[in-house]
Order: structure tokens, then C-alpha cells, then sequence
């Protein structure tokens, strides 16, 4: 008989993947703009993408591996294949979202700009 599991069930396997999706909701990633105002660094919070990785390190650093239940290793987490399969799913349909989003808010500011742009030059000039 192996070693005890230390995730007792596919449900605490959800309730670990749920506690990692409001880490990084809650705890956003920050790129530094440059402030056309003050000139200052301004900081931009932004969304943190779940990741397996993230997920493998979040639980880890709870003392719990999760390595051996998406690999089911020797066969001796296939309760655990359901749950695993749904939090690969999850992963990557906010991977995909986090990207649309990014596309779309940039597409919005390069239209905003180029429209800002656009305007300027019809604009007749005091001369």
C-alpha cells in the first residue's frame, strides 16, 4: 500500500483549485505606465491568468502535490480524473479569456488613439 493521499478527495481537489482562482483574481499582476500628466510611474493592474503551473506551485506551497493526481500515477488517482480534467478546462478558458480581453481592451485604445490621431489632422490649423 502506498503513501496516504493528501488530498482526501476530488473535492477538496476543487475547493484547492477554487481557493488558487481567488488568489489570483485578488491578487493582480502590475505593469508601470509612464502618466501623461505627471510623468510618474503609474501602476496598471493586471489579471493574473490561472495556469497549471500556478496551480502545482499554489498547492505546494500548501504542502499539498498535486503532480501525481493529473498524472494518476499507478492508476491510484482515478477518482481524481474527472475533477483534473475540469480544472485543466477551467485553466485554459481563462487563459483564452484573460487573451480576448487583452485583445479587445487594446484594439479599443488603438481605435480610441487612431481616431484622437485621425481627428487632429482634420482639424483646420490657426495660421
Amino acid at each position: 500500500m502506498g503513501r496516504p493521499k493528501n488530498i482526501e478527495t476530488p473535492d477538496d481537489m476543487w475547493q484547492l483549485f477554487l481557493e488558487y482562482r481567488k488568489w489570483c483574481k485578488d491578487n493582480p499582476r502590475y505593469l508601470y505606465q509612464l502618466s501623461n500628466k505627471t510623468g510618474e510611474a503609474v501602476p496598471v493592474p493586471l489579471e493574473r491568468p490561472l495556469t497549471v503551473v500556478g496551480f502545482r506551485a499554489f498547492a505546494a506551497d500548501k504542502h499539498k502535490s498535486v503532480e501525481d493526481y493529473f498524472a494518476n500515477t499507478d492508476g491510484r488517482y482515478s477518482a481524481y480524473a474527472t475533477i483534473c480534467r475540469t480544472i485543466e478546462a477551467n485553466i485554459k478558458r481563462d487563459q483564452i479569456d484573460v487573451l480576448i480581453y487583452r485583445d479587445w481592451e487594446t484594439d479599443r485604445k488603438s481605435t480610441r488613439l487612431n481616431s484622437s490621431h485621425s481627428a487632429k489632422s482634420r482639424m483646420p490649423s490657426s495660421a
